[in-house]
């Protein structure tokens, strides 16, 4: 096999795809409201997320806003941090709708949704913290 297809460039449209792809199946695990998941990806209209997700089905392209990359990079690096701090699968679903003390005692995904990018920031750099061990 050559280096060539080895070092085959990945397109933005195709980094889009994988994005919407996994954010929509998480806020679907984490059963979130569509309005809840507008929020989280900083769309205002909630039919956005059906169209994402019907062009997705019909293998259609896809182009994101940097901003919404952004955002959907930090829902799955959150999503990430969870899975690794936890062995349980149904600790995954609900720890974002849990309180927690780092967050006011609001749940992450509250906190999230009152603070936005910067939400998305501190939930996603907590988890890393209490992953590496620096919170323990």
């Amino acid at each position: 096999m050559s280096d060539d297809k080895l070092t085959r460039k990945i397109s933005q449209a195709e980094i889009d795809r994988v994005a919407i792809k996994l954010f929509l199946r998480i806020i679907n695990e984490w059963g979130l409201t569509a309005q809840q998941g507008c929020m989280l990806a900083g769309v205002e209209n909630p039919e956005i997320l059906n169209l994402w997700d019907q062009q997705i089905a019909q293998n259609k392209p896809l182009k994101l806003a940097q901003n919404t990359l952004e955002r959907l990079s930090l829902v799955v690096g959150i999503y990430g941090g969870i899975q690794e701090a936890f062995t349980d699968s149904a600790q995954w679903r609900v720890w974002i709708h849990k309180p927690n003390s780092r967050f006011h005692d609001m749940s992450a995904l509250d906190w999230i949704l009152l603070q936005g990018v910067s939400g998305l920031k501190d939930v996603r750099n907590y988890l890393e913290g209490q992953n590496s061990g620096a919170y323990l």
